[in-house]
């Protein structure tokens, strides 16, 4: 019997984790993609800006739902994924206002 009740608990959790994971999972779908700097162009960065801004809200807004002090591992994980996103449109972003700059 109390191997029994042990596994159950053992269950819940697992379950419990599961269905966090799920959420934050779910709530960083749908990521743009982001192409490298020799496969990009001004005007497609350009062009990125917007769709990036408005995954990043969306994104945070889904997170919020998703109650992150029940499991912080799969919460951080799904902020370190928006950001590597964020942070690598910046990265291009930054390089095409250079160039910009420099040809100014």
């Amino acid at each position: 019997m109390r191997t029994l009740i042990a596994t159950l608990l053992v269950s819940l959790t697992f379950i419990s984790a599961n269905a966090h994971a799920s959420c934050t999972q779910a709530a960083v779908l749908g990521a743009p993609k982001i192409p490298e700097l020799q496969n990009s162009s001004y005007q497609e960065v350009l062009a990125l800006q917007g769709e990036v801004h408005n995954y990043v809200e969306t994104a945070q807004a889904r997170l919020e739902r998703c109650d992150g002090e029940n499991n912080p591992f799969f919460y951080n994980m799904a902020v370190m994924r928006l950001e590597k996103i964020a942070g690598e449109f910046n990265q291009l972003a930054r390089h095409y206002n250079a160039v910009a700059v420099a040809l100014n």
